[in-house]
């Protein structure tokens, strides 16, 4: 149920292809500030661009952000307000979170690693991806590990060379090149 994609050229390219593909009003390169109420039901987002406000009205307003930036912006109108400040507090639970990602030169695991992503027992359980899998005939290879909570917290002190162990140390031993796994470290 979990895939990994990429985008050939860069996460760019997407707002690129809706740039080109949608037919709407769109301003790139601005900085929403607000969103309230308009005349007629619409709605009116403020937004800057090179310390430049603007107000425009939209039927619709689509927005797809981060947590921390919705609350960057100020919703008006007590509804609204109240609608955005119940679902930043449902989906920003506090979390701890490390991601480790090592390149290999070659990809080892592919036989063994069935999908592009799996769980390892390891750190109390941790998700192990097949970061270079968009990309399946392409060597160097890539791993990403994702660890969370209290091994988060205490593995988030130690320094690269130990994560970096900790990580290849995780890897199943019984698998194909898994166990062979040598580190070269330049100076």
């Amino acid at each position: 149920y979990l895939r990994l994609y990429a985008i050939e050229g860069g996460n760019e390219r997407l707002v690129t292809a809706l740039d080109g593909g949608i037919r709407a009003t769109r301003r790139l390169g601005h900085r929403v500030t607000g969103v309230g109420t308009a005349a007629g039901g619409r709605l009116r987002v403020t937004a800057d661009r090179e310390g430049l406000r603007r107000e425009d009205d939209f039927d619709v307003v689509v927005i797809a952000l981060p947590v921390e930036h919705l609350e960057r912006i100020e919703f008006a109108g007590p509804r609204l307000a109240e609608a955005l400040h119940r679902h930043v507090a449902h989906h920003d639970p506090p979390a701890d979170i490390l991601r480790v990602t090592i390149l290999f030169d070659r990809p080892f695991w592919r036989p063994w690693l069935a999908d592009d992503i799996t769980m390892l027992a390891a750190f109390g359980g941790c998700c192990l991806n097949d970061e270079s899998a968009p990309h399946p005939g392409a060597a160097p290879g890539t791993l990403g590990w994702l660890l969370g909570g209290d091994a988060a917290r205490e593995l988030s002190g130690l320094d690269d060379d130990e994560l970096v162990d900790a990580a290849l140390d995780s890897l199943p031993a019984g698998q194909p090149g898994a166990g062979a796994v040598r580190r070269n470290v330049a100076g």
